[in-house]
C-alpha cells in the first residue's frame, strides 16, 4: 500500500478539487447534525481499529437510542425554504463518508455542489430496513429521506446542536454550508480519468 501511495504521488496528475465549508471551518466529505455527530461521538478510535466498518452500526444502533427529533429550517442558495422536523441531517461536498456510504448516488467531489439530507422521525426497525438505500445514497424516493442540493445551504435548529464532519465536531448550528471551488490540489492515479474534475493550472 506504501509503494502504490510512493507511485501514484510521483507519477499521478494533479487535479484541484473543492471543499466544503460550515461556518469558518473546512471539510473534505460530509458534515452532519443530530444523529451523525452521536455515532462520531460513540466510535473511538480503538472500535474503529477492533471493528473496522462493522463499528459504525453499533454505533449507529447506541445513537439512534440517544437521539431526539428536533426542527430545523433550511434555506437554499438564498431562495428555497423549508421547514422539517428531523433526526439527522447531512450535507456532503463528496460522495463517500462514514465507512464507505453514500451522501446521494449523483454526488461527485468536483461538482461544486452540497447534496443534503435529512431523516425524519422513525422507528427503529424502519431506520434498519432503509439502511442499505440509504448507505448506497438511493435515498431520493424514501418517504422518511428528504434530498436537496445547493451552493449555499443554512440550517437552523429548534436547540443548539453539534455539527461535525469527517469525524470530529466542528461547530454548532446556526450552521452555513458554503462550496470553496479548487480549494486543495490531490494526486490521482494517472490511470483515472479527469475529465470530471478540474485541471491545475500545471495541466493547462
Amino acid at each position: 500500500m506504501c509503494l502504490q501511495a510512493l507511485e501514484i504521488a510521483l507519477s499521478g496528475t494533479p487535479v484541484r478539487i473543492g471543499l466544503g465549508r460550515v461556518n469558518d471551518c473546512l471539510f473534505a466529505n460530509v458534515a452532519s447534525i443530530g444523529l451523525g455527530p452521536k455515532v462520531a461521538e460513540r466510535l473511538s478510535g480503538e472500535i474503529k481499529r477492533r471493528l473496522g466498518v462493522l463499528g459504525y452500526p453499533r454505533a449507529l444502533l447506541s445513537a439512534y437510542r440517544d437521539t431526539r427529533p428536533f426542527r430545523c429550517h433550511i434555506i437554499l442558495d438564498d431562495d428555497a425554504e423549508y421547514h422539517l422536523r428531523v433526526i439527522h441531517v447531512a450535507v456532503g461536498n463528496g460522495r463517500f463518508y462514514g465507512g464507505g456510504a453514500v451522501v446521494f448516488e449523483g454526488a461527485a467531489v468536483d461538482d461544486n455542489r452540497l447534496d443534503l439530507y435529512t431523516l425524519l422521525p422513525m422507528p427503529l426497525w424502519r431506520l434498519i430496513q432503509i439502511g442499505p438505500w440509504v448507505k448506497d445514497g438511493q435515498h431520493r424516493e424514501l418517504e422518511e429521506v428528504r434530498s436537496l442540493h445547493g451552493r449555499k445551504i443554512q440550517v437552523w435548529t429548534s436547540r443548539r446542536l453539534p455539527v461535525s464532519a469527517d469525524g470530529e465536531i466542528l461547530t454548532h448550528t446556526p450552521a452555513t454550508f458554503e462550496v470553496v471551488p479548487r480549494a486543495l490540489s490531490v494526486i490521482v492515479p494517472s490511470a483515472v480519468d479527469t475529465s470530471g474534475l478540474t485541471q491545475s493550472p500545471t495541466q493547462g
